[in-house]
């Protein structure tokens, strides 16, 4: 049976170090291409990082890709990539912060491993919640606690 690979295209936006843009595999006679081709691409939104007093957030929207037919498994990706848009906005806005010494995050993870596994750490252990699924695309929000934050601040 023929088959016809299927590139994710909408994973391409998050991180690759959260998401890799993957392959499907789809039947020939399926109508997923077709499918693809009637349904009009949503624009990806950029996200703004809220902070209060304990913790950053970031309310984040991930559409359904168009090439899957399955309800459950277009779901499951539009989670995953709604999570890599907001871990990598919280990402931007924690490189932007500025250390103890003055120097921005960014700057100051260069030479030492010790403060980058700090900040991957940090993004990794990001707490989703408020998964909310809708017509086209999952709505989350995206949580890190300040304290652990303020740690790696310190270090560097």
């Amino acid at each position: 049976m023929r088959r016809f690979a299927v590139s994710l295209a909408f994973l391409a936006f998050a991180s690759s170090a959260v998401l890799r843009a993957e392959e499907l595999s789809i039947p020939a006679g399926s109508t997923a291409p077709v499918a693809a081709l009637t349904r009009k691409p949503e624009k990806i939104d950029t996200f703004k990082v809220h902070e209060s007093l304990s913790s950053l957030w970031v309310d984040t929207r991930a559409p359904y890709p168009m090439e899957i037919e399955n309800e459950t498994q277009a779901r499951a990706l539009a989670k995953e990539a709604a999570t890599a848009l907001g871990q990598n906005a919280l990402l931007r806005h924690v490189l932007a912060k500025k250390t103890a010494k003055g120097r921005a995050l960014s700057e100051a993870q260069v030479p030492s491993t010790e403060i980058q596994d700090g900040v991957k750490a940090l993004i990794a252990g990001a707490a989703v919640s408020g998964v909310k699924f809708d017509k086209g695309a999952c709505r989350l929000r995206v949580s890190v606690d300040k304290k652990n934050l303020k740690v790696l601040l310190k270090k560097a």
